[in-house]
């Protein structure tokens, strides 16, 4: 614990650019085994990226996707099917009837 920083540091830190993209920045850390992301613009060091900001990234993307696909099955509903049994009774009556339950 008390060797100097300087004799364990890495000399050739992998970095991003704030262009990169989400998905790019996500591949290199998972193929480096990186945590943390050095963000450098012009040769000088602009941020840090976690992987737990591109976790948080990731997740708030998935939960936009669903809300998207639970729109899109609602709508679709109600443009092609008048209510049926199964949303009446919630037991299936027959082949016609469709089942989209989202409120899980």
């Amino acid at each position: 614990m008390e060797q100097p920083v300087g004799q364990v540091t890495t000399r050739t830190a992998v970095t991003c650019t704030p262009a990169e993209t989400m998905s790019g920045v996500m591949e290199r850390m998972t193929a480096g085994k990186f945590r943390h992301l050095p963000v450098v613009e012009e040769n000088r060091l602009i941020g840090i990226i976690s992987i737990g900001d591109v976790v948080k990234y990731r997740v708030q993307q998935i939960e936009c996707e669903s809300a998207a696909l639970r729109d899109h099955i609602s709508s679709a509903l109600g443009e092609c099917c008048e209510p049926t049994a199964y949303a009446r009774t919630g037991k299936l009556t027959s082949k016609n009837d469709i089942i989209a339950d989202t409120s899980r």
